[in-house]
């Protein structure tokens, strides 16, 4: 069976600074994997190699067996691979709708399509009702659920969140804990 997610000797300098070295680890479909290491440990920078923001400075990253170094972070999404990121920056003066609606016109062109899955995907993250609210005016809890529910509505196959629950009370984390992810191929 062939790895969702492989990564070998995966490094990425910038000037004389070694941000990544060797990194190698595969994910098979279904685990769910943590990266640990302190701040600054370079877990921000592999997550932005593995989806396109930076090319590795050697190594190789394969996704679904597709070799994908050098994709541009759209097409490396469109392929099924989503991320979250470590500072949350919703479109602020759009609504949170408008926001989920972002993720899910990646995979349709229907304006109508892309709002019903949009509204799905914030049921899921429990802001439905929140959907017509401007997204700049969320707590920042809600900041990262609107970020879960952007990158659910592009269907993807691997998600990898960064630092998710950074910032996050006790409560607001036990919250996203409970989002149920289900995981089906997306229609490309």
């Amino acid at each position: 069976m062939t790895a969702l997610l492989e990564v070998r000797n995966v490094s990425r300098f910038f000037g004389g600074v070694k941000a990544n070295l060797d990194v190698s680890f595969s994910v098979e479909q279904g685990i769910v994997l943590g990266l640990i290491g302190p701040n600054g440990a370079g877990k921000t920078t592999l997550f932005n190699c593995i989806t396109g923001f930076y090319p590795p400075s050697r190594g190789e990253i394969f996704f679904e067996g597709q070799r994908i170094n050098g994709f541009p972070p759209d097409k490396v999404c469109r392929l099924g691979m989503a991320r979250t990121w470590q500072k949350v920056r919703p479109l602020a003066k759009l609504t949170v709708l408008d926001n989920a609606m972002v993720g899910a016109l990646l995979r349709t062109g229907s304006v109508k399509e892309a709002r019903e899955l949009a509204h799905r995907q914030l049921q899921v993250v429990g802001l439905d009702a929140k959907a017509s609210v401007l997204a700049g005016t969320l707590p920042i809890g809600e900041r990262k659920k609107l970020e879960v529910a952007r990158v659910l509505a592009t269907r993807p196959r691997m998600i990898l969140l960064d630092e998710v629950m950074g910032g996050l009370n006790a409560r607001e984390s036990e919250e996203l804990l409970r989002i149920r992810i289900h995981s089906t191929k997306p229609a490309i």
